[in-house]
Order: C-alpha cells, then structure tokens, then sequence
C-alpha cells in the first residue's frame, strides 16, 4: 500500500509540473511577437522520493552576447547620426559639375569675367559679370546658413539626447529594485529583468554603455569610458542647449555625474551612441566644413581685392566682394571665422557695373583704368588670373596649405565626399555588427515558435503518462479495498 501511495505521489507531482511546464510555454508562445520578451525556462528537480518539483522559472540570457549587442547598437546609431550630417552638409555643394555648385559658381564667374575681359565696353556682360559674383556670394552665405542650423540642431539633438538618458536612467532604477526586491520564483522578477534589459537596449542608442552585475542581480551602468551612469541610483546627467549658432559660437559640454564626458576637454570621453555623434558633428565636422567655407569666402575677397595705384604705399582694400570687416583685405592663411556668412558684392558694384573694369571701389587712389578707357582690359586680365593664382591657407581647414579659388572649391567637395564615403562605409559595418550581434542574442533570448509546439507535445505526452499512471494505481488501490 505505501508504494502504491508513493507512486501516486509521484504522478500527482509529475502532473502539476507538466502543468506547470505548459503554462510557461504558452506563455513563451503568447509573447514571441514582443521584442523584448526573454524565453523563460523553466528548471525541474528531483527529490529524495522520487518526486518532481519545479525549481525555479529562469530567463534564456547571454550576458556576453548582450554586452556585444549593446556596444554594437551604439557604434551603429551613432554611425547613422554622422552620415546623415554629411548627406546634409553635401547638399550645399552638389555635384561639382552640378548647376548649382560652388565650384560651379566659381567656374561661371571666371567664364563671365572672360567674356566681359574680351569687350570691356559692354554693359551687359559686366553686369552678367557682377551676377555671377553675387550668386556666387549668395551660395556661400546659403551654406553657412546651412552649416550653423545643421550645428542647431545638433545641439538640440544633444539636449534631447541628454534628457533620454535620464528618463531611462530613472526607469532602469525603478525596474532595478523591483529585480533586487523580487524572490527568485517571483514571475515580476522576470519581467523586471525583461524591462531592464529593455532599458539598456534603448541607452545604448543614446550613449556608449557597459555593466557590471552585482549582488542579489543589481547591475551598474558606466559608460563606454568609465563614467558611473547609475549604481545604485540614478546618477544626473547635463548640458546646456546654446540655442542660435554662428561660426564663433561653441557648444557647451555634457556632463555626467559632474564628469565631463563629450569634447576635446573631456578625459573619459564617450565614444559611442547618438549624443557622442551629435557632438562630433556639432563641434568637428560642421565648423571644419565652415572654416572651408570661410577660406573660399577669404579667397575671394582677396582675389578681387584692390592696390592702391597712386603709389601712396596704401593698404589693400576690398573690391568687388565687401565683407563684415571691410575695407579691410583678411590675412593669408589664416580662417576668419563667419566670413562666408557676410561676403556679398560690393554695392557699388550693383549701382555701377564697369567699376570692376576700372577699379575704384576704394576710391581715387584703387582707380586701375585711369584715363576711363572703354576697351581697358588689364585689371580683367588680372582678375582672371587672381581667380587661378595660388593663396595660402588655413591648414586647420583640411585643404592644405595652398591653393587657388576655383581649386578651393572643388577641395572642399572632395573633402566632403570622402567623409561622406567614409561615414557611409562605417555605417554600413557597424550597421551590419549590429544586425549580426541581435540575431546572435535572439538566436538565445527569442522565442521559435516551433520549438515551443513540440515542447507543448512533450508536456502533453508527459501530463498524459502521468494520469496513466495515477488511474491504474486508483485501480490497483481500489482492488486491494475490495479484497479487504
């Protein structure tokens, strides 16, 4: 009687862990839709008597495959947040050849400055002349204006960014207590610990991350360079938005837990995520695209800058490009900051024409064509050949250290589209690392779908072995009571 009595234990057993089993495989195959649904698994043990018991219901993790999944995501996203800058810092140029490009504008100028150069009396083709000149302006001030809203909007981005972060610093710490305060069998342990990782999945696109697990399952965040992000609490990350930019203005540095962590002033900068992006793009490649753009500008104002030809020993002054600084000529090789925003053609140009055969801008003494002849060609000629001569540059600009107008132009196009390539190649791979590291973690984390049904038929068979089991020892049981 004691065996049969055990035997039916241990079917009864048996029947409330299938159960049991069924129940967390339904439940796996109700949430394989969920993106960040954990497979659960459940853990049998076997007692002393023979019987089962459910030990415990754990999550399928990988702690190295996510540590993977997570740095691949914010190299990733901050990949996509570079390359996207430079898309739209290349649509101020345009194909050099294109219409509407810069070196394009610069190469019609020279072509109308020809054409006037071979009949200087006409009026038409000096105020052809003069148009090229301006659109020419006009399309350095259009990119500037293109290159500082594109530094706004990083700086927005940046603030944005920065407010993610501590919403979802705030979140994991909520979900982090609810993990250590839960018993290990708890099921809203295990959705914690979902919500968690969650949480670090969505972090890791803003900034550079690592953890670290401690004891009774708390975790600490520290970013890619150390930087404690949250251990125990959540620790305050900030910055200060600049609002409006120009060609001098500097964004401000993001701090974390006091630390500085963005800019060249930083000691454990991140280096990896959107924020970390979005500075680079801020405080790097928009303003060397800009200090380009100022070098073209500079260039100009000094190829069409005027001598003096009274022989006083005068200083050079603007001619038909005018700037913030004007009368002034800007010093070789040296960038001025904003200057591609203020560069435009001389008014007086717009009102007289001819004066860019002649001279004068600077008045009597920059007059070139002094007797007013009407086929004077020589200040044209020269202009042509200021256009093509070399001029020293800003090295910090990325075009060298000499170069032409017309060439400058086409240098910084190709500045521009080398970064762009480079930037559409690192994004490529690391969007590609990152695709491969997801699969890898969902390959352990995931739910398939068939995999779960034929458990369902394992547990059924095993459910149904069980009730085998206990039906014919009730027959056994009740045989021995009608004997007696």
């Amino acid at each position: 009687m004691a065996g049969l009595s055990t035997a039916l234990s241990n079917a009864l057993s048996g029947l409330t862990v299938s159960a049991a089993q069924t129940a967390v495989t339904a439940r796996n195959v109700s949430f394989a839709g969920e993106p960040d649904y954990v497979r659960r698994v459940t853990q049998v043990s076997t007692l002393s008597d023979g019987s089962a018991v459910l030990a415990a219901t754990t999550r399928s993790v990988d702690g190295l495959l996510q540590a993977d999944a997570l740095k691949a995501s914010a190299d990733s996203s901050g990949q996509r947040v570079v390359l996207d800058a430079y898309g739209q810092l290349s649509a101020t140029v345009g194909e050099v050849s294109a219409d509407g490009s810069l070196a394009a504008g610069i190469n019609a100028l020279a072509i109308r400055l020809a054409d006037y150069e071979a009949d200087p009396s006409s009026q038409s083709l000096a105020g052809a002349a003069v148009m090229a000149a301006k659109d020419v302006a006009q399309g350095l001030n259009d990119a500037t204006a293109t290159v500082q809203n594109l530094r706004a909007a990083a700086d927005q981005a940046i603030a944005q960014s920065v407010s993610t972060i501590n919403s979802l610093l705030q979140r994991f710490q909520a979900a982090n207590q609810t993990v250590i305060n839960s018993t290990s069998d708890d099921a809203a342990r295990n959705d914690a610990l979902d919500q968690r990782d969650a949480i670090l999945s969505q972090l890791a696109q803003e900034v550079g991350i690592r953890t670290v697990k401690r004891g009774a399952n708390d975790v600490a965040i520290y970013t890619d360079s150390g930087v404690t992000l949250f251990e125990t609490t959540a620790r305050q990350v900030t910055f200060q938005p600049s609002g409006a930019f120009s060609a001098t203005t500097m964004g401000s540095a993001v701090y974390a837990d006091g630390v500085r962590i963005t800019g060249d002033g930083s000691v454990m900068p991140s280096t990896a995520g959107k924020l970390q992006a979005q500075v680079m793009v801020r405080d790097r490649i928009a303003p060397q695209y800009q200090s380009q753009l100022d070098e073209v500008a500079r260039g100009l104002v000094s190829a069409f800058a005027e001598h003096d030809q009274s022989g006083a020993g005068l200083p050079a002054v603007t001619g038909l490009f005018s700037h913030g600084g004007s009368p002034a000529v800007p010093a070789a090789g040296v960038a001025v900051p904003g200057l591609a925003a203020t560069i435009a053609v001389n008014p007086a140009a717009l009102a007289t024409t001819q004066k860019l055969r002649d001279g004068g801008f600077g008045g009597a003494a920059y007059v070139y064509n002094s007797t007013g002849a009407a086929g004077y060609q020589d200040r044209l000629t020269g202009l042509i050949d200021a256009l093509s001569a070399p001029q020293g540059l800003d090295p910090a600009a990325g075009m060298g250290t000499s170069g032409s107008v017309d060439s400058m132009a086409r240098s910084s196009a190709a500045w521009l589209e080398q970064g762009r390539s480079r930037a559409e190649q690192s994004a490529t791979v690391a969007s590609a690392r990152a695709a491969r590291a997801s699969e890898a973690l969902q390959r352990v984390t995931g739910v398939n779908i068939d995999e779960e049904m034929t458990r369902l038929l394992d547990l059924e068979k095993a459910y149904q072995a069980s009730a085998k089991v206990m039906t014919i020892v009730n027959q056994m049981m009740q045989q021995l009571v009608n004997v007696v």
